[in-house]
């Protein structure tokens, strides 16, 4: 009898034990680095539409280039910045996103096998890691036109 009960008591540890399942990355740490930047697009509200440009390129005398730098805050919210860089003639202009501020806080919300970059309630982009893909719509406000700015970056 002590032999069945020590046999069962051992069984029910056993099936007891719950195996432990990967845990899942945070999803700041996962999307946290710097992107180089593989693609720039731009509507600034001129008339001419929307074009877009892949990163970085040389062109004769101009070249092109950029980051894309997230920093994790928490396990679901990042500080965001990009910087392109432009040179011709040996003259640089930058391009910085945010203009005003040093970042803008993002909240990351998984979306599949990746996630969706918030901002202020609205999606701004997607990030997996990997690669991150950014598409802002400014509204026209007052004399300024509506604009269109999209990033695009790997690790």
């Amino acid at each position: 009898m002590k032999k069945i009960l020590l046999g069962c008591l051992l069984a029910l540890t056993i099936v007891a034990c719950k195996k432990s399942a990967d845990a899942e990355p945070e999803a700041g740490a996962t999307v946290a680095g710097s992107y180089q930047m593989t693609l720039f697009g731009l509507d600034n509200g001129d008339g001419k539409g929307y074009s877009e440009s892949p990163l970085p390129i040389t062109t004769g005398p101009i070249t092109g280039s950029g980051t894309i730098t997230t920093v994790r805050k928490d396990a679901s919210s990042i500080d965001l910045s990009a910087k392109l860089a432009i040179t011709q003639n040996g003259s640089t202009s930058l391009i910085i996103y945010p203009a005003t501020s040093t970042s803008v806080p993002v909240t990351l919300q998984k979306s599949g096998s990746s996630y969706d970059m918030m901002s202020n309630g609205t999606k701004i982009g997607t990030a997996d890691g990997s690669t991150i893909s950014i598409d802002i719509t400014s509204p026209a406000s007052g004399t300024l036109k509506s604009q269109r700015v999209v990033f695009k970056g790997k690790k």
